[in-house]
């Protein structure tokens, strides 16, 4: 299983949200408010999409997957999120070929511009579909719930495009573990 930008072990991935707040130079008020996910970043009330890695400390597995979601601006500092994630959590084995299942994952976060260039995000995971089972068929499951913590860095190129990176914190509630996670990208509204 796995959230963002930010989300959570054992598969589940927190995914990782960051935020600008209105830059001076933007000449279009639509794209004065930018809020990312996973590494796009884009204009207030539209889709987001990214990609995230994420490691799990002291064990031989790793996750990688994509997010998509909806991010909405509450003032020029918070900001609420609800996000869509996908991933592929693998476990190397020593015979044999690898370990692998893949989540969907639903994410809802909270988000704090600190300034210009950082944001911290929080909030809670659930996987709901995943092809754990013997059949490797996808189907709906009470999954984990998972939680965490994340700081995003963005970085203007121009008034419309930024890179953005983030790592997270994630804790599995369920499986008490916990993995860290990775995110970035350039960011483009459309």
């Amino acid at each position: 299983m796995r959230l963002i930008a930010l989300l959570l072990a054992s598969g589940l991935t927190f995914t990782a949200i960051a935020a600008e707040q209105p830059s001076s130079k933007a000449k279009d008020p639509r794209t004065q408010n930018k809020v990312g996910l996973g590494g796009i970043t884009l204009m207030d009330g539209r889709i987001n999409f990214g990609p995230s890695f994420g490691i799990y400390p002291g064990k031989d597995k790793y996750f990688w997957g994509f997010s998509g979601g909806y991010t909405h601006m509450l003032d020029d500092k918070w900001s609420v999120s609800g996000v869509l994630a996908w991933d592929q959590e693998v476990e190397p084995q020593d015979n044999g070929p690898n370990k692998q299942s893949h989540t969907f994952t639903a994410i809802a976060t909270v988000n704090y511009a600190i300034n210009d260039t950082f944001t911290i995000t929080t909030g809670i995971a659930k996987g709901f579909l995943e092809d754990s089972n013997p059949r490797k068929e996808y189907e709906f499951v009470d999954g984990d719930w998972s939680t965490g913590v994340s700081l995003g860095i963005s970085t203007p190129i121009n008034d419309h495009l930024s890179f953005d990176f983030s790592t997270s914190y994630e804790y599995n509630l369920t499986q008490n573990e916990y993995d860290i996670s990775f995110d970035g990208g350039f960011s483009v509204p459309f």
